[in-house]
């Protein structure tokens, strides 16, 4: 019932934010998907997502404390079990190793909202939250031999190592 996706599928046939279930004991009942005996997702009521059926439902709600807002915070911490936010009950299966190599930060563009890293030897900048203007090196997971996604942020340079993904 639960399927399996790996780092392709996710990208493709997922909508973020995703959300985790705390555990596998889910099932369907009337339309309803239920989880201890509360509401996660009602299907009886209209709406493309996830979240505009849940604002709808009569029901009581099984609470979702845990929001993953893009890939990368899934490859982090791979919760067993997460509901998608058009309602795609899914795991996540890392498949793939890659390479994660410390590359240094040449320049940082502070915006009012986010700030852009640009790293040597990658041609496009990294988008943070945050500045960070004590972390001179940034680790970037490498996906076929090309800079992919900013992993971590050191002051110093860290060893490449490898990933599964």
């Amino acid at each position: 019932m639960v399927a399996s996706l790996t780092y392709k599928q996710v990208l493709k046939n997922i909508l973020f934010p995703v959300y985790a279930l705390p555990n596998e004991d889910f099932y369907i009942r009337d339309g309803l998907l239920l989880l201890d005996e509360l509401v996660v997702d009602d299907r009886n009521q209209v709406g493309d997502t996830l979240g505009k059926r849940r604002l709808q439902t009569p029901h009581k709600l099984k609470k979702l404390n845990k929001a993953y807002l893009e890939y990368f915070d899934i490859l982090k911490e791979n919760p067993p079990i997460m509901i998608d936010s058009w309602g795609k009950i899914f795991s996540y299966k890392k498949t793939e190793w890659h390479t994660v190599k410390s590359v240094s930060i040449k320049r940082r563009e502070a915006r009012d909202t986010h700030t852009r890293l640009w790293c040597n030897h990658v041609n496009f900048p990294f988008i943070i939250n945050q500045p960070h203007y004590s972390k001179n090196w940034a680790s970037v997971l490498y996906l076929n031999k090309k800079p992919w996604l900013l992993y971590d942020l050191s002051e110093e340079r860290q060893e490449d190592s490898r990933r599964k993904i």
